[in-house]
């Protein structure tokens, strides 16, 4: 019976479930760069056109609108009015996350499909922007809001009180903070480079990484001068400093990487000045130029008339001093 050994041991080792092997850097990280980079120019540019449209249809008075909120935000920025975008935004981006949320409870298989995962479909690309909205459990969801929520009317006057560009601030850095995880997940599965550092690599999910591009916008966008700055400065500042000693030194499996790449999306946002710089100017392409504000000329006087009554005058003074 000692033949049967071999046997069984073959057959054993056959029935094992086989590890799957790593792919290539080909398809984990550089076509998922080139869909990334993709996916935020068609958001911005997308909804960049969307805002354009929107102030053609209004000749030009959506423009004027976000100018004045912008404004009175920046004067009384307790102001209802200033805000009231702020709110909508506020329970949109809660009610969203609590859906998908609620979606995952219900069947856990569900998450599978929206939170990115390392040794699953590398091909899945979309999964960088949904993991940004699920959540291990009530815990960690009540946490990404508390601190995302706050911030959320700062981000929008970083963002020229306009909703359009919000969204696309939000979806862009999802995605890319998502994409920062994976870099990080596929190093720890491969150990293909900077094998020296423990990296953690837990499962892609959360908006812990879009909360600190926002929290990082909000926090450059205010006068540097001001006390709130330097507040905000310092919880930024420590905040980024555990991340990096937790992504080189921890074993939490905590989402360290997504948090610095939200932190730099965010700060270079604001830094950058690219709602001036990238966000009106593609507006502005979009709306035909309807978006410039119009600064009426008084009307002047003829030169005669000027004349005339400057002649006038001295003639009175004369008369009077005789």
């Amino acid at each position: 019976m000692w033949w049967m050994i071999p046997a069984v041991s073959a057959a054993w080792l056959m029935g094992r479930p086989s590890t799957p092997l790593p792919p290539p850097p080909t398809t984990a990280l550089w076509k998922p760069a080139l869909w990334t980079l993709g996916a935020t120019t068609t958001a911005y540019v997308g909804l960049a056109a969307m805002e354009g449209l929107h102030n053609r249809l209004t000749d030009g008075s959506y423009a004027r609108t976000l100018r004045e909120r912008k404004r009175e935000h920046a004067l009384h920025p307790r102001s209802p009015r200033s805000l009231v975008n702020g709110g909508s935004l506020s329970l949109t981006v809660v009610g969203l996350n609590l859906a998908v949320y609620y979606y995952g409870q219900h069947n856990p298989r569900n998450y599978l499909k929206l939170a990115d995962c390392h040794q699953m479909d590398w091909k899945r690309n979309w999964t960088l922007l949904t993991a940004a909205f699920c959540h291990a459990n009530l815990k960690h969801l009540c946490a990404n809001m508390t601190s995302l929520v706050p911030e959320i009317p700062h981000l929008l006057h970083a963002c020229g009180q306009s909703p359009y560009q919000f969204v696309a601030f939000y979806g862009s850095a999802a995605i890319f903070s998502s994409y920062a995880q994976r870099i990080v997940s596929y190093n720890r599965w491969t150990h293909s480079w900077t094998s020296f550092f423990e990296f953690t690599a837990p499962r892609g999910m959360g908006a812990s990484g879009v909360a600190m591009a926002v929290f990082a916008a909000s926090c450059l966008s205010q006068p540097w001068s001001s006390p709130s700055f330097l507040v905000s400065a310092w919880g930024l500042g420590y905040q980024v400093s555990n991340d990096i000693m937790g992504l080189f030194y921890s074993n939490e499996m905590i989402g360290f990487a997504a948090h610095l790449a939200g932190a730099i999306y965010g700060a270079a946002y604001t830094y950058l000045n690219l709602d001036h710089y990238l966000w009106r100017n593609l507006v502005r392409f979009f709306s035909g130029g309807s978006n410039e504000p119009s600064h009426p000329k008084p009307p002047t006087q003829p030169r005669g008339n000027a004349d005339l009554d400057l002649d006038e005058i001295v003639r009175r003074l004369n008369s009077s001093i005789e």
